[in-house]
């Protein structure tokens, strides 16, 4: 999916073969994240983004669109990610449009 923006409203197409509600993709994502990552950023194969620029960064992506009116859900074991320093929990961005800025970004 590089270079693609994935924006639905109710179901997430991964291949022609899968569809799963926004419901349920969540749940399949908590679960495969909690299943790598047990003890959450305090696992010893969970790693952390690479400079504090980029840690703000996207802490700002998700902050706009929580502003601006999506509801942003961290996944897998977040409530330890304070105690290692640029740890971000996988979060899945719902409800999201256009005038977000993690809509509009490109790499």
């Amino acid at each position: 999916m590089q270079n693609n923006i994935l924006q639905t409203t109710r179901n997430i197409s991964v291949t022609p073969k899968f569809t799963f509600t926004v419901e349920a993709f969540i749940s399949a994502y908590h679960q495969a994240v909690s299943n790598l990552y047990p003890e959450g950023p305090a696992s010893k194969d969970y790693s952390s983004i690479i400079s504090d620029r980029h840690f703000t960064r996207l802490q700002s992506l998700l902050e706009d669109a929580e502003v601006k009116g999506a509801k942003v859900i961290q996944v897998g074991n977040p409530s330890n990610v304070q105690s290692h320093p640029r740890q971000f929990p996988p979060s899945v961005v719902v409800g999201s449009n256009h005038a977000m800025r993690i809509l509009r970004i490109t790499y």
